[in-house]
């Protein structure tokens, strides 16, 4: 009975290794495939310039639903089909503006800003306020509420350039364009400002 289980044990061990080997060979042929003959980029190109913004329930967003349906299609899958979601709906205002007001260094300037989709306006007459600038969101606590309170808040943290992975690099900063405005609003904020998402630190 000895000698049967070991014989039965050294079979399923050669056959998970073929069988690994199988898989392993098979997932090859699948990159391989798509690094050789890939149309990803192809395809990211025609959605980016043929449908081009796509802000989430917006006719754009709709449009590049229907040209992926079509993709799908013609690439011959055999089960394509539309599912109804309910989905956030926002639409851009007026064209956004901001303004340096009375700065002692450089006066009044205008400042080129865009609002982040998703976001609260102003109303049309604005806001004017003193601005502060922080680079994290400890910084940013470390003020209290008492300082925050009708202030603008500017966050200003760059990507960190020593990070060979420059998805790691973003990582380490987007978090103040995601959550900056609330977290800021906890404190009372009047408005938010976040710089791009960059390595430059000026």
């Amino acid at each position: 009975m000895k000698k049967l289980a070991l014989l039965l044990s050294a079979l399923i061990i050669m056959i998970n290794t073929l069988a690994q080997s199988d898989d392993e060979r098979n997932i090859r042929k699948i990159f391989d495939e798509a690094l050789a003959r890939g149309q990803s980029y192809k395809m990211l190109e025609q959605l980016t310039k043929q449908v081009g913004p796509r802000l989430s329930g917006s006719p754009g967003a709709a449009a590049a639903v229907e040209w992926s349906r079509r993709v799908m299609a013609a690439y011959g899958f055999d089960s394509v089909w539309l599912q109804p979601v309910m989905v956030p709906h926002w639409e851009r205002g007026n064209p956004e503006s901001a303004k340096i007001v009375n700065s002692k260094k450089i006066g009044s300037v205008d400042v080129r800003v865009c609002t982040l989709g998703g976001s609260v306006g102003t109303g049309p007459t604005g806001l004017v306020s003193g601005i502060i600038e922080v680079k994290s969101f400890d910084e940013l606590k470390a003020l209290g509420e008492k300082n925050v309170r009708g202030k603008i808040i500017f966050f200003n943290r760059p990507m960190d350039p020593t990070k060979l992975n420059t998805f790691a690099a973003y990582g380490g900063a987007v978090d103040q364009r995601g959550a900056g405005a609330v977290e800021a609003g906890r404190l009372g904020a009047a408005a938010v400002v976040v710089r791009s998402m960059g390595l430059n630190a000026e």
